[in-house]
């Protein structure tokens, strides 16, 4: 049943991949950030603490640091504290670093750290079927899927240490059908199942094509370039 749909899924995440490592036309562009001379904040510093003194970091444990539950799973995959890094990055240009974890080999960060009237605030994390992709300016681009008959693109703007979110695009098979779009899931095609919204919302869905479906992620992806982040390793930090 599911055939088609695995099959159209496979081509969204490909090409999706394919437009962001394109993006920019004809030559890839410097889209790494300029490496900030600023004393690390304290709070920050805490998280990479308990983080590195967590390591190795145990896959039969619920949260990998218990003073931060939140973070992402991701690390329980790494052997080694140098396969993870940390950045200082001012994403949206006010004034206030934002701290960035993940991998120098995965364009998807794992958590971002930011703070707020002094207060630490965990931005998000990336998980197993979603990721995070920080853009230029303060954008973001969240890639989720659902499993072969959903999957999407979720596009945010950092504003006052908060995500914004701006823009959906989907391909929901389920909402086809619960619609009348399609009677049955085998009728599924690219240009029945593809959706765009201003929000989450299945109610606020507008059916594109599937062309219109990858233009608009071209757009977005042309108009904000992925970020190349400049990670330290944590193997390194403090010394």
């Amino acid at each position: 049943m599911y055939k088609k749909l695995s099959l159209l899924l496979a081509i969204v995440l490909c090409l999706s991949l394919a437009l962001c490592a394109c993006a920019g036309g004809s030559g890839p562009a410097d889209t790494t950030p300029a490496a900030l001379d600023a004393p690390m904040p304290e709070a920050y510093d805490q998280v990479l603490q308990n983080l590195i003194n967590a390591y190795p970091w145990n896959d039969r444990e619920p949260d990998i640091v218990p003073e931060y539950p939140e973070l992402s799973y991701m690390y329980r995959q790494k052997e080694n504290l140098s396969e993870v890094g940390y950045a200082l990055v001012d994403l949206d240009q006010d004034g206030q670093v934002e701290l960035l974890l993940g991998d120098y080999t995965f364009p998807f960060v794992f958590d971002i750290y930011t703070i707020i009237d002094g207060q630490l605030v965990h931005l998000l994390d990336s998980g197993e079927r979603y990721s995070y992709y920080p853009l230029e300016n303060g954008y973001f681009e969240l890639s989720w899927s659902g499993g072969a008959a959903l999957s999407g693109h979720d596009y945010f703007r950092l504003e006052n240490g908060k995500l914004v979110f701006m823009e959906r695009l989907t391909l929901d098979a389920d909402h086809a059908l619960d619609i009348g779009l399609i009677k049955e899931l085998t009728e599924a095609t690219e240009d029945n199942t593809c959706f765009r919204s201003k929000t989450d919302r299945p109610e606020d869905y507008q059916l594109i094509s599937f062309d219109e479906f990858l233009a608009a992620i071209d757009a977005w992806q042309a108009q904000y370039k992925p970020l190349t982040i400049p990670y330290t390793p944590l193997s390194e930090y403090g010394k």
